[in-house]
């Protein structure tokens, strides 16, 4: 094994690490990333090559560039320090928190879709940091007219 092939497989166990540390099973990863849980295994120690599917599902789940499991220079990450935040927060959640965070966010962008887009940066581009965090009730359940509304299936 050369020493490309040495840091993907060591890449994959890592991305397979960090999910299981932010509390995934194996079980809850693999049918994340569309193979059965024998396989993530196998990738986890190295005696199996991902397809180019099951890699950019793994990559997708990670958060991380899909070329950071082969070039030595490549960046984990391809999101801004906002877009991981939000994705650690999204994984935080039960699944109906996640429905109602992805409703909540249709409906924003759909608002925005209509009044232009307004003060939204192009894709990609810095943001400055929000300064309001949203309100939260007793529960620490969002609160607002908008939260979890129009929920899309």
């Amino acid at each position: 094994m050369d020493a490309l092939e040495t840091i993907f497989y060591e890449r994959v166990g890592e991305a397979i690490k960090s999910l299981r540390d932010n509390g995934l099973s194996n079980v809850l990863i693999a049918e994340r990333v569309g193979v059965s849980e024998s396989t993530i295994r196998c990738w986890k120690g190295g005696g199996a090559v991902p397809s180019a599917l099951g890699l950019k599902n793994l990559a997708d789940l990670v958060g991380w560039n899909v070329g950071y499991f082969f070039d030595t220079d490549a960046s984990k990450s391809s999101l801004s320090g906002q877009e991981t935040e939000l994705v650690k927060v999204f994984r935080g959640l039960s699944i109906r928190g996640q429905t109602a965070l992805m409703g909540a966010a249709y409906n924003i962008e759909e608002d925005e879709a209509q009044r232009g887009g307004g003060d939204v940066p192009p894709a990609g581009a810095a943001s400055e940091p929000v300064s309001a965090a949203p309100k939260r009730g007793s529960a620490g359940a969002l609160v607002g007219s908008d939260v979890g509304a129009g929920v899309r299936g």
